[in-house]
């Protein structure tokens, strides 16, 4: 079936999930199945921190795994919502879902944090060395909350596009964040949000990533 996440910072060892929530291991030429969801559970989203050492994945009626030592276990996040994104550092895991909530994972509790967005969110990026996170979303919606100390400090922002914006990445080397979305939409935050024009992209845009690099200062 279709691949739809991917995550895994080592080409020896990485996991993929395809669109019927199902994760599979590579490690060193074997493939493997790692996880097979229950109905009602389907996993949408991926993240990897610690060169795959803790893995989380997250999706319907409030989903969330963990891998860690090899075994993948079920955490309870307190809600049933929708969760879209998820992403982790050394310490923390973050996700977000159809509800607007920024859920965090503090110590091996989650608790859920209303951001003030209207509706939901479909997007998350982490950027750590500035202990921030962006949630993007619906009509051009991104969320900037400052997590440095919790409960999480939050104020949408204006990105001047409309446009559902269903993905978004930050650089945090050069504190640069970019958002995508429907109608070929991209936009850019650096000192302010800006958008890109992209001449004769009109798809949709599913996901955005990338790296910092030093010797073009891009």
């Amino acid at each position: 079936t279709t691949l739809v996440d991917i995550a895994g910072e080592l080409t020896s060892s990485y996991w993929v999930l395809d669109f019927n929530g199902n994760i599979v291991h590579y490690a060193q030429g074997a493939w493997a199945y790692e996880v097979r969801p229950a109905a009602g559970k389907r996993l949408v989203a991926l993240a990897s921190c610690g060169l795959g050492s803790r893995l989380y994945a997250v999706g319907q009626n409030g989903t969330v795994l963990r891998r860690a030592a090899a075994e993948w276990t079920e955490e309870n996040v307190g809600s049933s919502t929708f969760l879209t994104d998820v992403v982790c550092d050394s310490s923390r895991a973050y996700a977000t879902g159809d509800d607007g909530k920024l859920y965090v994972r503090e110590g091996s509790t989650w608790t859920g944090y209303p951001t003030g967005g209207s509706g939901g969110f479909t997007g998350l990026a982490l950027m750590f060395s500035q202990q921030e996170v962006y949630l993007s979303g619906s009509s051009g919606l991104v969320v900037r909350c400052d997590i440095s100390a919790l409960p999480p400090t939050c104020a949408p922002e204006s990105t001047g596009t409309a446009a559902h914006l269903a993905a978004i990445w930050g650089d945090t080397a050069s504190n640069t964040v970019f958002a995508v979305g429907e109608n070929g939409t991209l936009v850019q935050r650096g000192a302010t949000w800006s958008v890109i024009p992209l001449p004769g992209v009109t798809e949709r845009l599913a996901g955005v990533t990338g790296f910092f690099d030093s010797t073009n200062n891009q």
